[in-house]
């Protein structure tokens, strides 16, 4: 058994043989089991209890023994001197405070139902990627809507650190902070870091002073990325090489290293120097980047903006130098797809937080509903296990389950678990 079982069975109340005594005898009511901590301290904040004629309002310690208290070092902890109920499953060691009997324990072995203790330890002790697979049919549409809206939200909000640090660093220049989470979105998974270091590489004041012109731009971020060739081929190649050499003596700018670029097994679409073309593209049609965010109203019109189009020598090149079949460089659907789930959404979320607007809160969930599901092996596996994303919004629900719930078996912390552990057979 561990110890977050205890919590699961205090948080929820699921106690039987009541009333609850302490180990002098004295009747226990729980008017409130107090507030899950998950930071340092008491398990329980803010409990409310009645001990015999006596009511304490303050911290709850929960143990496996009594005896944790002091393996744990609590006695030589300032923080757990507020603590007013000491909850164990075995009651081996007389624990107090400063005087013996200051510290009322509960001993809970004879207060747990069965079926909680054999659903928990059925959860734990198989060896499947999801412990809960076989009694996923079991789950009706009501808890998962309940428990993905709560995933969405939570993910969303791990997006926004990033934003919230872009933006103090920054100082709260949305629209330099949406230009660098739409470059790192750009890269997708392979190459975002890469994309996130040129994105930083080119200050804002440089980027807007471009901003005229597709041709510096281009070298600009071509140059900064270290991209650019070493022999140029063309005059369109030369040409970018010499506006980049006046525009890094201009402004005192520091390439990155080219290895920090990725292409292996990867489709040349995706390849950096037709994204960065893209990306110029975008910067010379869209210098205001948070504003594109915050005024465009329907998905469709969004992802026409995104889905810019490289200038024309890329229309037969992949790479500098080497010529292929003539096409233009578009933006494809799906990559759009992503920008608005990594970049725009979160930015717009974020937004509608700090300024409490309803109306951009609505718009960025509203976007993730309409967008189809993502594609990656995760959803399969949760498609193969009966569990299918009908729009992005599910989508990145069922990433976050997996990630933060399923991958650390966490079933006590999940809705799904929960229910199922509350199950009467």
């Amino acid at each position: 058994m561990q110890e977050e079982f205890l919590h699961f069975i205090w948080r929820y109340r699921l106690l039987s043989n009541l009333p609850l005594k302490t180990s002098q005898g004295f009747e226990v009511l729980v008017h409130h089991p107090g507030e899950l901590n998950t930071n340092a301290g008491p398990d329980f904040r803010n409990g409310h209890v009645s001990i015999g004629s006596y009511t304490w309002h303050g911290d709850i310690e929960i143990h496996l023994k009594s005896s944790d208290w002091i393996l744990h070092d609590h006695h030589h902890d300032e923080a757990y001197g507020q603590v007013v109920l000491h909850v164990v499953f075995e009651n081996d060691q007389e624990i107090y405070l400063k005087t013996p009997g200051d510290l009322p324990v509960v001993e809970l072995s004879s207060h747990i139902d069965l079926n909680y203790l054999r659903n928990y330890k059925a959860l734990r002790e198989r060896k499947l990627e999801r412990s809960c697979k076989w009694e996923l049919p079991e789950i009706s549409e009501v808890i998962w809507v309940n428990w993905k809206d709560r995933l969405l939200v939570a993910r969303l909000e791990k997006k926004c650190l990033r934003i919230e640090v872009l933006l103090s660093r920054y100082k709260n220049n949305w629209n330099y902070v949406a230009w660098l989470m739409l470059c790192r979105s750009m890269g997708l998974k392979v190459n975002q870091n890469a994309f996130e270091l040129l994105a930083n590489a080119v200050p804002s004041t440089v980027l807007s002073g471009c901003a005229n012109s597709t041709f510096q731009l281009e070298a600009l971020l071509f140059g900064q990325a270290g991209l650019l060739p070493n022999e140029p081929k063309s005059p369109y190649e030369s040409a970018l090489v010499n506006e980049y050499i006046f525009l890094r003596h201009k402004f005192k700018l520091i390439p990155l290293a080219n290895g920090v670029w990725k292409k292996l097994r990867m489709r040349p679409s995706n390849f950096p120097e037709i994204r960065i073309a893209q990306l110029a593209v975008f910067a010379r049609q869209n210098v205001d980047c948070m504003s594109v965010f915050l005024e465009v109203q329907t998905l469709s019109d969004l992802l026409n903006v995104l889905r810019v189009t490289a200038s024309t020598y890329w229309n037969d090149h992949f790479s500098f130098g080497n010529s292929t079949v003539n096409r233009p460089k578009k933006i494809g659907l799906s990559t759009a797809r992503s920008i608005v789930v990594n970049a725009v959404v979160p930015m717009l979320f974020f937004y509608a937080k700090m300024r409490s607007n309803d109306a951009i809160a609505e718009k960025a969930f509203r976007f993730l509903q309409e967008l189809p599901s993502e594609k990656n092996t995760v959803l399969q596996d949760w498609k193969n296990d009966g569990v299918v994303a009908n729009s992005a919004a599910d989508s990145q629900a069922l990433l976050e389950l997996k990630n933060e719930f399923c991958d650390s078996k966490k079933c006590l912390s999940c809705m799904i678990g929960t229910k199922l552990l509350k199950r009467q057979d």
